[in-house]
């Protein structure tokens, strides 16, 4: 079993919110000097699973992003929709945006609950946060959500990266060192 732990379909929804917009998507595919899957240019679900199939993969983790004021505004509904509607091909992760943390806290145990979503996703480095910018993974802010998650048994996924936030030391991993040592499970 081939799992990819950080997908996102090319649906019309996700595409809106510029997380995979064909012009962002073939720019960095071209960059890469690769060309842009089918699925991205036909905007087609169908047509991802064609491509996980041939690439050997068999299951894909939706990690979908939400931030208030960036790029992002893909919500548990959709992916939950997405995964019900290929439940033996996607895992959904809740999109979190972390800017409200009472908020987010709610949502996360909304997801899960009620919409079945087996993780929480959160991008807190490329966000832009009225007031406070962006935030570290180990932003006192956020452990009211991480506690939520431990509460709930769920993975957390963060994602760290240069083509992440204003510059990379909003998304080091050395934050996420510390997030592991507090919240071991």
């Amino acid at each position: 079993m081939i799992i990819d732990f950080r997908l996102r379909p090319a649906t019309a929804e996700v595409q809106k919110a510029g997380l995979y917009s064909i012009r962002s998507a073939a720019g960095m595919h071209k960059m890469l000097g690769l060309p842009s899957p089918r699925s991205i240019t036909e905007t087609s679900t169908e047509v991802l699973i064609e491509e996980m199939k041939e690439a050997g993969i068999t299951t894909g983790v939706i990690a979908a992003l939400r931030s208030a004021g960036a790029v992002g505004g893909i919500t548990s509904e959709h992916v939950a929709e997405v995964v019900k509607k290929y439940p033996d091909k996607f895992i959904g992760f809740a999109p979190i945006d972390p800017s409200d943390p009472a908020a987010a806290v709610k949502e996360v145990e909304r997801a899960v609950k009620e919409l079945g979503l087996k993780g929480v996703a959160m991008d807190p480095g490329c966000a832009n946060f009225e007031g406070k910018d962006r935030l570290k993974f180990n932003d006192p802010d956020l452990y009211f959500v991480y506690k939520k998650c431990e509460e709930l048994d769920i993975p957390v996924v963060l994602r760290t990266g240069p083509l992440i936030g204003r510059d990379t030391s909003w998304t080091s991993p050395i934050y996420i060192e510390e997030v592991a040592h507090d919240f071991p499970k």
